[in-house]
């Protein structure tokens, strides 16, 4: 097989895993937005049973949303490296 088909297959499946990795992402964060929401009504109605613990949640949910941004951008930088790495495979085989 020729190497400039094996960079395209490897874009396509790059592609292909970093769609996944989106809907994931996507899929996860939901899920959590959902857990945050509960919480916080949960927190609100029985403010005596979660005063102490209001704090935690907030907290909480202030370190997962940042290392959840924190993750996404290193995986799109890592992500962007590999398809560069591609498209420079691609252009020293005369593509």
């Amino acid at each position: 097989m020729e190497t400039k088909n094996i960079a395209e297959m490897n874009a396509v499946w790059l592609n292909a895993m970093q769609d996944m990795f989106k809907a994931s992402m996507t899929a996860m964060s939901t899920m959590q937005q959902e857990v945050m929401r509960m919480a916080k009504v949960m927190q609100e109605k029985n403010v005596e049973a979660w005063q102490l613990s209001g704090t935690m949640v907030d907290e909480w949910i202030s370190t997962f949303e940042k290392g959840q941004d924190e993750f996404r951008k290193l995986v799109d930088e890592n992500f962007k490296k590999a398809l560069d790495h591609l498209d420079t495979l691609r252009k020293s085989n005369g593509q």
